[in-house]
């Protein structure tokens, strides 16, 4: 990531600003790191295939990423994360 200007931002910046935004939200404290989880358990409950969500994530194979989110490959705890999903969405127009 970048500032406009093309400098390179700084990890921790980039935190802090989450942060902030989180809060401005009104939103319970979440680390950042937690919200890639999160989007990669949403993708695969959504059915995205493995090799696009390794591809997203930057693992270097889809055994990688089978091996780090293989509790979520069982169908109850999908179910459950599909469950999660339809709550986040459930405010779209249709």
């Amino acid at each position: 990531m970048t500032r406009p200007d093309g400098i390179p931002l700084r990890p921790d910046r980039v935190t802090v600003e989450f942060e902030r935004h989180v809060a401005a939200c009104g939103l319970p404290s979440c680390p950042l790191h937690d919200t890639r989880h999160g989007a990669c358990s949403l993708m695969l409950a959504g059915g995205v295939p493995i090799e696009i969500v390794q591809m997203i994530l930057g693992h270097s194979t889809p055994e990688v990423t089978r091996r780090v989110y293989a509790h979520l490959m069982r169908s109850e705890t999908a179910a459950q994360v599909e469950e999660a999903a339809k709550l986040l969405t459930h405010h779209r127009p249709a």
